[in-house]
């Protein structure tokens, strides 16, 4: 699921006693301004290492501008 998408889940998935988690390949200390920028209600977690990302399956490589790139194909509700 995409962040932006998570404020109309976010009650949903607490009613289950789930908890939520961002995860990405950024820094920690952009994580803390992201998540300011955008008001999230769940902390976010830095993959620098991409250990979740393999664990996951979710870094593919994608044609961007004639390059290849690595980018995070995360799954999307």
């Amino acid at each position: 699921m995409e962040g932006a998408q998570s404020g109309t889940c976010t009650s949903q998935f607490a009613k289950t006693g789930a908890v939520i988690v961002g995860v990405s390949r950024d820094s920690l200390k952009s994580h803390e301004s992201f998540k300011a920028k955008m008001a999230f209600p769940f902390e976010l977690v830095s993959d620098a290492e991409e250990k979740l990302c393999s664990e996951f399956d979710v870094i593919k490589m994608k044609n961007m501008y004639g390059r290849k790139v690595r980018e995070s194909s995360a799954a999307r509700s």
